[in-house]
């Protein structure tokens, strides 16, 4: 229920207010006291006391900077006026303050369906001048205020990017004072789950941040909002924030929620991010397959990629080891391209991996039906400097080299890695755009569907300037050069996954990986579930989260990694997103030198001890099944109860219509992890338990009436999977089937549990399979119609060989 206490534009200062003004709508309450200190109250409980908002900002051509302000009893104009925008209608509560060319606003926009506000602030020019500013503080909190009735809540850090060994996200205490996290973050009770989410909902100009100071007890000491946020260690930048430039300029808009269960409330932030710049949508499900960045790394080879997809098809595919459509993904990673060769690079894409059969001299042969996977990025190496450009000097068009699209910052290129050799590159120069033709152009002749994108974080940097003139901030930057890999992907229908990436923008891939380079340690695991612990809300921004490859036995590991580590490090794919491993699974891929432990001519990795482990962590179909059928991460039980080594949450939920998973991990090696969750703190009806199934070792499985007990040894993982008695049937999470797919002339009816089908033409024999690719029933026919026994619910493929020999398939779901 919205109260409207202001109809009229009114000017006062602090010496002319005698009486407070109270703006109020919905659970929100804003108050401007006689002092003119601002304050604002969630349900009746001040939040945030002495709120301000800054700018500083100069005319363009001139140097000469102004600092407008509105609090702190400065003089200011208050008004309240009709909204509709994109996220609906409402009202916008503005605070204004002038200067002689300028006026500085700060922005309350409240909508009737919206859980939340958006607060902003701008500066507006007084002429037909450009103003230009690269800093906005939209919100800035003074006073302390005690906003919860625990006195230890917490709050939340999100690292800018995913290119850190070491910087990861964080769950943290009142009683640590200060924190800046990137875009977003969230204060909240641990035990009601009660809590607040702060964060940056345009990503189209300014890097964004919030900062919040707090003291022991429970007591928020301050609190800041920055459009304008560089930071050598978490943007790494190395120079300010460049300047966004227009008649008006705005700070990004940032969500402040309020809700009952801080999980719901970073949930809402994607679906509030996704109401500006909708996610780029992906039909096909998580992807599953193979990368060569695990074992193989620079060694890879041909001989050794297609023994290991062969090696996958013939074990692990009818174990469900594959995508919704039935396929794998084989991704060739740096090196690869380099390592194979362009014509085997064509042979694998186009024949080896295509669906359907391929002449190879005078034999027929079966493609496996896979998608072959290439790689690329956005960055300039160090040794390429002085190399041309592929792609340019075609068409009359010039000649470039990488040292040409190099981005500079106080006048040099700019690394902030030199070891590493990685420069920063300038997206908006032509090169950069003929080399993603070059390059997607000849993806596309090796039949690539499946493309990585690394080093994405390089093209983010704020410079000195851009190619583009119009482009003035780092971010401006990066949404440019992506837009052209949106572009280009969309052209050639592939599926685009972010390696070392920025988290924002989201909107120019399908999916992203969580984290840099985790092979498959369980302390690797654990960094991995640390970005799921307080980030799995990412996968409302890209449809896939990535854990990065998963690798059963390591290079260097002496094939010495347990089973329980392997199962973990596989729960984190399938708690995650995709499921992507990394093992060598050939004899014939060989080291060719001699450093790291290893000698020249070595088998890479562990092919045969890989081979019989990978029958059981990769092949376990109720494992696969989850990953085949559900997108999005799960999420955190608490939020509060970090390990100690890599801050990662130990227990995870997933609510799927006819599911109700928990993922139990035991992050202490040697110790053995007891503990017992209630259901009502899971969100579980006991009344609604159909049936529990522990999916990794289908163990007995611990329930009282009230709770779930797990008892689990060092380094291991358990998953237990609730059927719910309400479950009325119908296609999976993520989903979207008819009845029956089209085929010419045929026909599926479902009824009791049964699938009939009715053709024009006479059938000589049917097959049922799952989507795990398990035959579930063999039927000669010799007729035009044909009924299967009863199914269990589910989607199932319907193979039929018409009498005149032609192939049909029907996919159709049972309810």
């Amino acid at each position: 229920m919205k109260k409207f206490l202001l109809f009229a534009a009114i000017t006062f200062s602090a010496m002319q207010l005698s009486a407070a003004i109270k703006h109020e709508y919905g659970n929100w309450q804003i108050t401007l006291d006689d002092a003119s200190k601002l304050s604002i109250s969630f349900s009746g409980r001040e939040l945030f006391a002495d709120v301000r908002a800054e700018s500083t900002y100069n005319v363009v051509g001139h140097s000469s900077e102004t600092t407008l302000k509105t609090g702190g009893g400065s003089a200011v104009e208050l008004a309240s006026e009709p909204l509709d925008d994109a996220f609906g209608k409402g009202e916008c509560l503005i605070l204004r303050s002038q200067a002689d060319d300028a006026v500085f606003e700060q922005l309350f926009r409240f909508y009737d369906s919206r859980p939340y506000m958006l607060v902003s602030a701008r500066v507006r020019s007084k002429s037909a001048d450009r103003v230009e500013s690269r800093r906005i503080l939209p919100l800035i909190v003074k006073g302390s205020t005690y906003p919860f009735s625990c006195t230890n809540p917490r709050k939340i850090f999100v690292p800018f990017d995913n290119n850190s060994h070491s910087t990861r996200y964080r769950s943290v205490d009142f009683a640590t004072q200060s924190l800046t996290s990137s875009e977003v973050s969230a204060m909240f009770d641990p035990e009601t789950r009660q809590g607040f989410v702060l964060g940056s909902v345009d990503h189209d100009k300014w890097k964004s941040s919030v900062s919040i100071s707090t003291r022991s007890g429970g007591r928020l000491a301050s609190l800041e909002i920055l459009s304008g946020f560089t930071d050598a260690n978490l943007t790494k930048d190395g120079i300010a924030h460049g300047k966004v430039r227009g008649t008006e300029v705005e700070s990004a808009r940032f969500m402040v929620g309020g809700f009952d269960d801080w999980r719901e409330g970073f949930n809402t932030f994607g679906d509030a991010c996704n109401v500006v710049a909708p996610r780029w949508e992906w039909t096909k499900g998580n992807p599953v397959g193979w990368n060569s960045w695990g074992n193989m790394l620079n060694y890879i080879n041909y001989q050794g990629v297609v023994e290991t997809a062969t090696f996958m098809k013939e074990n692990l595919w009818s174990k469900g080891f594959h995508d919704r459509e039935g396929k794998i993904a084989i991704s060739l990673d740096s090196f690869g391209s380099g390592n194979i060769g362009d014509a085997n690079m064509y042979y694998m894409g186009t024949k080896l991996f295509c669906d359907g059969t391929y002449r190879d001299g005078r034999e027929t042969k079966q493609g496996m039906n896979m998608t072959l996977g290439e790689y690329g990025g956005l960055v300039v190496w160090g040794w390429t400097v002085d190399s041309k450009i592929p792609g340019t000097g075609l068409n009359g068009t010039p000649d470039y080299k990488w040292g040409d699209v190099m981005l500079k910052a106080n006048g040099v290129p700019y690394t902030h890695n030199p070891e590493q050799g990685a420069y920063a590159i300038d997206p908006t120069h032509p090169a950069v755009r003929a080399n993603m033709e070059y390059s997607f152009r000849r993806w596309n002749s090796f039949g690539v569907k499946y493309v990585k994108m690394d080093f994405l974080d390089s093209a983010i940097r704020e410079g000195d300037s851009w190619y583009d003139p119009e482009v003035t901030t780092g971010t401006m930057a990066y949404n440019y050069g992506m837009a052209i890999v949106r572009e280009l992907a969309e052209k050639y229908g592939m599926y685009v996954v972010e390696a070392m990436s920025p988290l924002f923008p989201y909107q120019y891939a399908h999916g992203r990986r969580t984290c840099c380079d985790r092979w498959g340690s369980l302390e690797e695991s654990e960094f991995v579930m640390n970005a799921i612990s307080y980030g799995w809300w990412t996968s409302k921004l890209y449809t896939v989260n990535d854990p990065d490859q998963m690798t059963l036995f390591p290079n260097g590991s002496n094939a010495s990694l347990t089973e329980g580590v392997n199962r973990a490090r596989a729960t984190s794919g399938m708690t995650t997103g995709a499921f992507i491993f990394g093992d060598n699974f050939s004899d014939n891929c060989f080291y060719t030198d001699d450093k790291d432990g290893h000698t020249k001519g070595q088998v890479v990795g562990y092919p045969r001890q890989a081979r019989e482990r990978a029958l059981t962590i990769m092949g376990n179909p109720d494992i696969n099944e989850y990953v085949r059928n559900n997108t999005g991460s799960f999420m955190p039980l608490d939020g509060n109860n970090p390990s100690s080594r890599q801050e990662s949450e130990s227990i995870f939920v997933r609510d799927t219509p006819q599911y109700f998973y928990v993922a139990v991990f035991n992050w202490k090696s040697l110790l053995a992890s007891k503990g017992s969750i209630a259901f009502s703190r899971l969100g579980l009806d006991a009344a609604n338990i159909a049936d529990v199934k522990e999916l990794w070792l289908n163990e007995p499985v611990n329930l009282t009436a009230t709770a779930l007990n797990y008892d689990l040894p060092g380094g291991d993982v358990r998953v237990y999977r609730f059927t719910k008695k309400d479950y009325n049937g119908g296609a999976p999470d993520g989903i979207e089937l008819p009845e029956a797919d089209a085929a010419p002339g045929v026909a599926v009816n479902s009824a009791n549990g049964c699938l009939t089908v009715t053709s024009e033409s006479e059938i000589e024999r049917m097959t049922v399979t799952d989507l795990a690719g398990r035959l579930c029933e063999a039927i000669t026919v010799n007729g035009c119609a044909a009924t299967s026994a009863p199914l269990a619910s589910g989607i199932y493929l319907l193979n039929l060989t018409m009498a005149n020999g032609t192939p049909a398939s029907v996919k159709a779901v049972v309810k």
